[in-house]
C-alpha cells in the first residue's frame, strides 16, 4: 500500500496529482500514508494543490466526509478499487 516507485511516489502521490479523490480516500481507509513525501519533499496534499484537484484538497482537508460518488457497497468498493488499480499501474 505504501510502495513507492521512481523519485518516491506513492500510489498516493499519483492518485492526488491525477485528481481522484474516490481512489485518495480508498487508499486513505487502506492505511496509505497521507504525510509520506516524495523524492521533492512533497505530499500528496502538495501534488493535488499544485495540478489544481479542489476535490482531492478538500478530501485532506475533511476526509470525513468522502467524496461523491464513492462507493457505497463493499462489492462496489472491490470493483472501483481494480478498475483504479489497472489505471494508475496498467
Amino acid at each position: 500500500m505504501n510502495a513507492k516507485a521512481d523519485h518516491g511516489v506513492s500510489a498516493l502521490h499519483l492518485s492526488s496529482g491525477r485528481g481522484f479523490p474516490d481512489v485518495c480516500a480508498l487508499l486513505c481507509d487502506r492505511e496509505a500514508h497521507a504525510n509520506a513525501r516524495d523524492a521533492e519533499g512533497a505530499a500528496p496534499l502538495h501534488r493535488a494543490a499544485e495540478a489544481g484537484f479542489e476535490d482531492v484538497v478538500r478530501y485532506y482537508s475533511c476526509p470525513e466526509k468522502k467524496p461523491q460518488g464513492f462507493f457505497r457497497t463493499e462489492t462496489q468498493q472491490k470493483k472501483k478499487w481494480k478498475y483504479w488499480q489497472k489505471q494508475l499501474f496498467g
